[in-house]
């Protein structure tokens, strides 16, 4: 008998659901003459699909539907599976995943449409499955394995989890994982967690069991070989509990990296980091995330998480000096038992003080397998019966704190998606943080309060916004997105522009307005270079100028900019440059990155090319950094190629003309003299025979 099965993952947020499904095919397919009888297809879905058709779609082609299942697809798996059922009603449908395996009994029991659930680490358990159905022989009994019979759920006995990893057949060398046109992937290096957190469901005080160093290398190199531009998800509880092997990690997954703009996101606790694995991670294509949950004493006593705060604010500090690339993002939770809406803002103001890149707030949930799941009343907690589980009340926070603690989130969240915002708004609160307390946190929530009355009004939008599964409120769309992209910028940095200017009137402050306004200044400029890159006209300017379309080219640009400038040149190679303080949630596809650091690096040599772009670049860069970035350039310019300059000199004044004895200084010819283009100037420059460019120092990293 050949069976025909289909693997579902079904993805919720942004990373794909198909490493579990991955799994259990590469183990199934290495069994024995396994294969030749059970042809097992992977399939991706995500909740917004429609899960009547995906039903009927694979009950046409298969006899078995096997679901990766958790808490954010729970209701869209259900719905599938019921649907491929009463399209075939003879076919076969088996669970798996954390959602079911916490309380494997009772969900079975619930789930009429389900026949099998195979709980916990299923590799072994699903293909034993399959051997039995291949065979024509009953399955009810398999380690592992919950089944139903007539007088209820039965569970069979305990399959104890693999202690050796590596002797799980990878789905990488097979070319199972990852599936193309795809990049958002999740990825692991270890299993288990050695903790004991009490709204956690992972597999608690568990041993920690992993993949030799060789194999999680040779998976991720496998990965990015297939996905040169994946965005990885690493689903490690801590990838640095052993902080050697993660920082060989860490460095290992940059080699195989090279030049793919890809990304890695990590979780860790930040007094694990020490200099070296702060080293090893410094690169833009890591963001570190670090569940704080909280800084409450009595929230951290009843949850069983352990907090050290002095330690944390030194590894942050040292995050920033010796990992300036990285991205650092840190999550906290409210809602958790011991803690009041009090306490809470004292940990966004803990943790705002940190200066995260980014800060995420999350409700929280008792999670069926966590304790607080299993007995919410011994926690004093409320909660909802049904996915996500959220704590609806606790001693500390009624549901209307809750609430209000949802629109903080959310308001938040927004201003995270609004870089401009973010920016300014983190800067003000670090320059009122010694004049009085709860100023970083206030710095946020007092323009959130600035904004009503007006078309930015958080409160409609609030309103409108989708809460997704996991109870955090979230709006997919531009929040403002009915108006024109620049004057929804421009308009909302001139609020921003006299908030903060009141806010610093209200504080005493008035002396910080000049930076501020500085700041602003080249935010707006930011604006109006997006529409300016957006003119025909100003396409045609650049072909003229630069000489685009020589294959070899370079355009150094930015990260805020990308978007808009992704339209010219597109065969010159892509360098953004990266100034310190917060970039993009993503580095840009298809670009390498560099930063001040790099410019004194002997190893990045420029290779030759026919024509260079510098967009937005000049003014972030010091005096000297400026003339050796020119003098490089100019040693790998063939003869006769253009450097063009666009530039507003942003916070950091200087005048076109100087730029211009610079460029001479470093060996390039000006043909004309330097030209406005509104609120930015041209400067054109030509490489001649002769002089290869002056300067002192190692070169740019260019190549």
């Amino acid at each position: 008998m050949t069976l025909s099965v289909a693997l579902v993952g079904i993805r919720h947020c942004q990373y794909e659901a198909t490493l579990a499904p991955g799994m259990l095919k590469a183990a199934a397919d290495a069994r024995p003459g396994l294969r030749d009888r059970a042809r097992i297809e992977l399939h991706a879905l995500t909740t917004r699909d429609d899960p009547e058709d995906a039903g009927r779609t694979l009950a046409a082609s298969a006899g078995l539907l096997g679901v990766s299942c958790y808490l954010w697809n729970v209701a869209f798996a259900r719905r599938l599976s019921a649907a491929y059922k009463a399209a075939r009603p003879d076919g076969r449908v088996v669970f798996g995943g954390p959602e079911p395996s916490a309380r494997p009994l009772e969900w079975l029991a619930g789930a009429p449409e389900v026949d099998w659930l195979a709980v916990g680490e299923a590799e072994e358990t699903f293909a034993e499955l399959l051997e039995a159905l291949a065979d024509g022989r009953d399955p009810e009994g398999l380690a592992g394995l919950a089944w139903r019979e007539a007088g209820g759920c039965r569970l069979g006995p305990a399959r104890p989890a693999r202690v050796d990893l590596d002797a799980l057949p990878s789905p990488y060398e097979t070319g199972l994982l990852p599936l193309p046109g795809r990049p958002h992937v999740c990825f692991e290096a270890s299993r288990g967690c050695p903790f004991d957190c009490k709204y956690c469901d992972w597999q608690n005080k568990q041993r920690v069991r992993r993949f030799s160093e060789a194999r999680a290398e040779r998976d991720m190199r496998l990965l990015l070989e297939r996905l040169p531009g994946a965005r990885v998800f690493v689903a490690d509880s801590d990838l640095f509990l052993e902080p050697r092997r993660g920082a060989r990690l860490a460095r290992a997954w940059r080699r195989a990296a090279g030049d793919s703009p890809c990304a890695f996101e990590v979780h860790t606790y930040l007094p694990r980091l020490d200099d070296d694995a702060l080293r090893a991670l410094d690169a833009p294509q890591f963001t570190v995330c670090v569940g704080l949950q909280s800084s409450n004493p009595k929230a951290l006593a009843a949850v069983s998480r352990f907090f050290d705060g002095e330690s944390i604010s030194e590894r942050a500090a040292a995050f920033r000096r010796l990992a300036p690339r990285a991205r650092l993002n840190l999550q906290l939770i409210y809602g958790l038992p011991g803690d009041d809406p009090e306490g809470f803002a004292g940990s966004l103001e803990y943790a705002l003080s940190l200066e995260p890149d980014t800060l995420m707030l999350f409700p929280a949930l008792a999670l069926p397998g966590s304790e607080m799941g299993r007995d919410p009343s011994a926690f004093g907690l409320s909660v909802s019966p049904e996915p996500p589980y959220r704590v609806l009340e606790t001693p500390g926070f009624t549901a209307a704190a809750l609430a209000e603690a949802d629109q903080l989130a959310f308001q938040l969240f927004t201003f995270q998606r609004h870089g401009p915002c973010y920016r300014v708004l983190r800067r003000l609160g670090a320059a009122l943080a010694g004049r009085g307390p709860g100023a970083r946190l206030g710095a946020f929530t007092g323009f959130a309060r600035f904004l009503a009355g007006t078309p930015f009004e958080l409160g409609p939008i609030h309103e409108r916004a989708r809460r997704d599964l996991l109870g955090f409120l979230t709006f997919e769309e531009e929040p403002w997105g009915g108006m024109p992209a620049g004057a929804r910028d421009a308009a909302l940095l001139r609020l921003l522009a006299d908030y903060v200017r009141r806010r610093l009137e209200e504080a005493a402050a008035s002396e910080l307005w000049p930076s501020f306004a500085a700041d602003l200044e080249a935010e707006r400029r930011d604006v109006l270079w997006r529409e300016l890159t957006a003119s025909a006209g100003f396409h045609r300017l650049v072909g003229t100028l630069a000489g685009a379309g020589a294959a070899d080219g370079l355009w150094i640009g930015s990260e805020r900019a990308a978007a808009a400038e992704a339209p010219f040149w597109p065969e010159a190679r892509r360098w953004h440059w990266l100034p310190p303080g917060p970039e993009p949630d993503e580095p840009c596809r298809g670009a390498r990155h560099f930063g001040a650091q790099d410019l004194d690096a002997a190893e990045f040599r420029a290779r030759g090319h026919g024509g260079v772009v510098l967009s937005q670049v000049c003014r972030s860069l010091a005096e000297g950094q400026r003339r050796e970035l020119f003098a490089d350039l100019r040693r790998g310019a063939r003869h006769g190629s253009r450097l063009t300059l666009f530039d507003s000199g942003g916070a950091v004044r200087f005048e076109p003309a100087r730029l211009a004895a610079e460029l001479r200084a470093a060996g390039w010819r000006m043909p004309r003299a330097p030209r406005a283009l509104g609120a930015w100037f041209v400067l054109t420059a030509v490489s001649d025979e002769g002089d290869r460019g002056g300067g002192a120092g190692a070169p740019a990293r260019l190549s």
